[in-house]
């Protein structure tokens, strides 16, 4: 069987730039095709979708609770992938869910997937401490709208991701596997940028005019966390996503609360009459607007340094522990500069 162009697969992990990525692939489809390369549309989750989601679905046999479609077929997806327009391309696919243990212990069935081309696994790694805080971040202001303090969510998190990407490794060999730092993508030009170097994509065709999904503030995200005590069902929800998606628009150096008579000057308070949170049985509105009041007058800088504590303190956890992680030496990368890079934002120098 003769061999077609490789495919570079893009596993993520998921808080890396991901959704940046995929929206500057989705974008630039057509400069993609002139240079020789294709980002299939295949198995996105909807019109808008930017990533092959359905993908890793159909390896696995397995999607969340929240994906409400069939999956299609791994058999049906070879079909399409080898359809006469990608014949002569190199593909590029994407899906953080690759990375997710339910995915990875499956990853061989890309194999099966794509049996006349050489696969290439592209990863970025991201230093643990920074990378819990991201992922907590998402799910205080997402879906499931967590209530837990950071500290809790720190204590009992474990980072997985290492012991994930050795299994691509030893499944498709270290020469095939593309890592990439995260905590350099400043230097380095972006994610996107750092994605066409490791392909050999000329990084001018994956134009990235804004970061997509950017990570809040301890504040922000502090804030959110006591909004997500509103309630349960369908209107608490509704608060919850409205509240979260204003909470992000306050620039917390002017997030100090006044009262006028029984009036807050503030908007996001403007917000929860309009939504009807008086109907919301129970809610204690002025013991919920004490409790937000006192926590915006504590100031910016002592919700980001309780924050970047507990940061410093994973990443020395698995500094620890590093013995145990893969040897990435000798892949231009060291383990180090995930758990050691430099002094961080609560780090005294």
């Amino acid at each position: 069987m003769s061999r077609r162009p490789p495919i570079y697969c893009h596993i993520g992990i998921a808080k890396t730039g991901t959704s940046t990525l995929q929206q500057a692939l989705t974008d630039h489809t057509a400069e993609l095709d002139a240079a020789g390369f294709a980002y299939p549309r295949v198995g996105f989750l909807g019109e808008k979708g930017t990533a092959q989601h359905f993908i890793s679905f159909a390896i696995a046999r397995h999607k969340p609770k929240w994906v409400q479609r069939d999956i299609p077929s791994l058999e049906g997806f070879r079909d399409m992938l080898s359809q006469p327009e990608f014949e002569n391309k190199r593909l590029i696919i994407s899906s953080e869910s690759f990375a997710s243990p339910n995915y990875a212990k499956h990853c061989h069935k890309l194999k099966e997937l794509f049996p006349d081309r050489d696969i290439y696994i592209v990863a970025y790694l991201r230093r643990p401490g920074e990378h819990q805080r991201s992922w907590y971040g998402q799910i205080i202001k997402n879906y499931p709208y967590e209530k837990m303090t950071f500290e809790h969510y720190a204590a009992n998190s474990r980072f997985p991701f290492y012991t994930t990407l050795a299994g691509f490794i030893e499944e498709f060999g270290r020469e095939r596997v593309i890592i990439l730092d995260y905590d350099r993508r400043k230097e380095l030009g972006g994610v996107a940028a750092m994605f066409c170097d490791a392909i050999g994509l000329d990084r001018d065709l994956l134009k990235v005019s804004v970061d997509l999904n950017v990570s809040p503030s301890g504040w922000h995200i502090e804030l959110c966390r006591r909004l997500n005590h509103i309630g349960e069902g369908e209107i608490a929800t509704n608060v919850r996503r409205l509240f979260n998606a204003e909470t992000f628009r306050i620039d917390p150096t002017q997030a100090v609360f006044q009262e006028a008579g029984n009036k807050y000057n503030y908007d996001i308070f403007q917000s929860l009459d309009k939504i009807g949170v008086n109907h919301i049985s129970d809610i204690n509105r002025k013991d919920l607007y004490n409790e937000i009041k006192k926590f915006c007058n504590e100031g910016h800088d002592t919700a980001e340094y309780k924050y970047s504590e507990i940061v410093d303190s994973i990443n020395v956890r698995y500094a620890k522990e590093r013995k145990n992680w893969l040897n990435l030496e000798n892949r231009n990368i060291s383990v180090g500069s995930f758990v050691d890079g430099g002094a961080g934002p609560g780090k005294k120098t």
